[in-house]
């Protein structure tokens, strides 16, 4: 089975994308694929003084990415774009394994990824700007079905997300794609003539 990581751009314990990343993992499970969430949060800022080697929560961090096999974002949108610590995240994954090749091998490299958000018209922006930056470090981003859900006025009043069921049935499909995506690479990678 493949390893996937849900990565929660959020620092809000129980934000609206910390529900909206509850939802997509229960579409995980009842499309009986496993998910864990990547525990990022306390990685300090980047810097090239620091990355080889890099501080020990790096580190944690980098080898749960190296282990994965796919990465899918769920992430809010600050004007227009996703947090500076999920930014600050990809930077420190998107740094080449050999330190004496800068082009080389990232430890994000060739991961599939997607994104999706909860935000204000469904984080259009952030998903188009997120996509841009894992084309950017050479993932294999899936856009197939891409979607987000809007946050209602109600939410924000009351602080908890709804989905609609028309949102509902496109994370599915967002989900699905994404799965499908996973499987052709696995399949590929047992059987290269493929």
């Amino acid at each position: 089975m493949a390893n996937i990581l849900l990565i929660n751009g959020s620092t809000h314990k129980n934000g609206f994308n910390s529900q909206l990343l509850q939802h997509i993992k229960t579409i995980f499970n009842e499309l009986n694929q496993e998910v864990k969430e990547l525990e990022w949060q306390n990685i300090p800022i980047f810097s090239q003084d620091n990355d080889y080697p890099p501080p020990p929560s790096v580190e944690r961090v980098r080898r749960d990415i190296i282990a994965s096999d796919a990465l899918f974002f769920i992430t809010p949108e600050y004007n227009g774009f996703s947090p500076g610590g999920l930014k600050n995240l990809i930077d420190w994954l998107s740094r080449s394994i050999n330190p004496k090749n800068s082009r080389g091998e990232s430890f994000i490299h060739n991961r599939i990824t997607a994104v999706t958000s909860a935000a204000a018209g469904g984080g259009v922006a952030v998903r188009h700007t997120m996509e841009q930056l894992l084309t950017f470090i050479r993932t294999q981003v899936v856009n197939e079905h891409s979607c987000g859900v809007t946050i209602k006025e109600q939410d924000w009043a009351n602080g908890t997300l709804t989905i609609t069921d028309d949102e509902k049935i496109g994370l599915q499909r967002f989900v699905q794609s994404f799965l499908n995506a996973v499987k052709a690479k696995e399949a590929e990678r047992f059987n290269p003539m493929l």
